[in-house]
């Protein structure tokens, strides 16, 4: 009796390692799928879970991952709905397996993932009560894992994007943040990121694909997230969401050509669920051909945005530069629509507020052949052509009185110079444009102490580099603010200041 009571024992040991090892190697099987944007395969292969095994939270879970996908690529409600529906059953299913064995590692990640889930879709859709409340929970359920199991590597994922993406939480949601008892830290972030990268099991691909964001997005270095992103983007070369992050990464490069090649594969594949990330897709070739100064093309592009996209993001900011795009092409009067038709983007992204702003001023004011001739040399600053920019602002720049003008000139010609490695001049540029006395264009001040600061680095002025780095941080509160800041944070991490 006892022998047999030992073997009865092992068999279930083992037949419970069989099913989870058979379970996990289909969940693999179908985020492989996923990741590939192999959805049909990927949807057979959950429901086939879920069918095998009705009992437990799985298939549902992930097959509500997919609705989620589609409705953030899409914004259909009917993609919300069905996300929900197989939510809700999973969360049932999970509750009960915590219930049956509240010290399960598994069972309470599971309900972290799920929670994690419904927290990203109810932030998509401006519920922020119940997105942070959903966060708290997912929070809970992956700390709760990691202390009944330290080395369960996969839960320092979902932590780390909730640590590095509260830390951007707007401090009017302060109030949530003390009442859900959450907290935000971009470096415990990014630390708890990368150790799911390199010891988790089941998120290695979802943790390499936010490092390359953040990479990006926090510290612009464009090496590190293009050595996070290249081998899921080889691996997954359907994936439309790393094609697309690869697009922005090369802007970032100013490498047109390479982020117009990505973008055409995105449009390329011509996947249903997706039509708004394909709508962004022709945003960003509008902006390719706007810095490439081919206005007629640019606009043509943006035009295809603003017919397929399904909200008002980054609307302001493509009607302004469609306005760009009317003047340069000597058409003042389709230029004035779209400047007023800039005014109605998205309150919420910096470059509609930015488009806001500025086309009240130029509406009232016009856009002058010498401000045109700015907008045209920065668009060649930011497609890489800095001999362009030079040639063309080097001319004007001492006939430009208007103080707005002449710092906005001087940033982009000390930008230009510093890169084509004529240091001294962008010196020079850079500290004539940073005592200027700027009106209306209070990003500029911040910006150009920017490009000075690189260019005392460069001439190996570390000191005063830092300080000028330094001021520059501390004056970044207005327009492109969000994109300084990641390039004041490589140039600190350069010159060794604490980040």
């Amino acid at each position: 009796m006892k022998s047999f009571k030992y073997l009865f024992f092992f068999l279930v040991f083992n037949l419970g390692i069989s099913h989870a090892s058979v379970l996990d190697q289909k969940i693999n099987s179908g985020m492989d799928a996923a990741y590939n944007f192999n959805f049909n395969k990927a949807s057979k292969i959950f429901q086939q879970v879920a069918h095998n095994y009705p009992k437990k939270p799985e298939g549902y879970h992930y097959l509500s991952m997919l609705y989620l996908w589609y409705y953030l690529g899409s914004k259909s409600e009917i993609e919300y709905s069905s996300f929900v529906r197989y939510s809700d059953i999973a969360l049932d299913l999970a509750k009960r397996d915590l219930d049956a064995n509240e010290n399960s590692d598994n069972a309470n990640y599971i309900l972290a993932q799920i929670y994690t889930l419904r927290a990203m879709a109810n932030a998509k859709k401006q519920n922020s009560f119940e997105a942070f409340w959903a966060t708290k929970k997912a929070v809970d359920f992956y700390k709760t894992t990691l202390k009944i199991n330290p080395k369960y590597y996969d839960a320092y994922y979902g932590l780390g994007l909730f640590k590095y993406t509260l830390s951007f939480v707007p401090s009017l949601f302060n109030w949530a943040l003390k009442v859900t008892g959450l907290s935000g830290d971009k470096i415990e972030g990014l630390r708890l990121l990368k150790k799911s990268f390199k010891y988790g099991k089941t998120t290695k691909v979802e943790s390499a694909y936010h490092l390359s964001r953040i990479y990006v997005d926090f510290i612009a270095d464009y090496d590190s997230s293009e050595a996070y992103l290249s081998p899921i983007s080889s691996k997954y070369p359907r994936n439309i969401i790393f094609n697309y992050q690869h697009a922005l990464l090369n802007l970032n490069r100013r490498e047109l050509n390479k982020a117009d090649n990505y973008l055409d594969k995105i449009l390329s594949l011509r996947d249903s669920k997706f039509v708004q990330t394909n709508s962004f897709a022709f945003f960003l070739k509008g902006e390719i051909e706007f810095r490439n100064n081919n206005f007629a093309k640019a606009n043509e592009f943006y035009d295809k945005f603003l017919t397929t996209t399904k909200d008002f993001d980054y609307s302001g900011i493509a009607y302004f530069n469609m306005a760009v795009c009317s003047f340069a092409m000597e058409n003042p009067e389709e230029g004035k629509k779209q400047l007023l038709l800039a005014r109605n983007g998205n309150d919420d992204i910096p470059d509609d507020n930015y488009a806001k702003r500025r086309s009240a001023i130029l509406f009232e004011n016009g856009i002058s052949q010498h401000q045109l001739k700015i907008f045209i040399a920065n668009n060649y600053l930011l497609s890489g052509n800095y001999s362009k920019s030079i040639s063309l602002l080097k001319p004007i720049i001492d006939s430009l009185n208007e103080s707005d003008q002449k710092g906005e000139a001087l940033l982009i010609l000390s930008d230009a110079l510093l890169n084509v490695g004529r240091i001294r001049e962008a010196l020079n540029y850079s500290i004539q444009g940073a005592k200027l006395e700027i009106k209306n264009e209070k990003w500029i001040y911040p910006n150009i102490l920017f490009i000075s600061a690189k260019a005392h680095k460069y001439a190996g002025k570390w000191k005063d580099s830092r300080q000028i780095l330094l001021e520059a941080e501390r004056n970044n509160d207005s327009d492109f603010k969000d994109k300084l800041t990641p390039k004041i944070n490589y140039l600190k991490k350069q010159l060794k200041i604490i980040l």
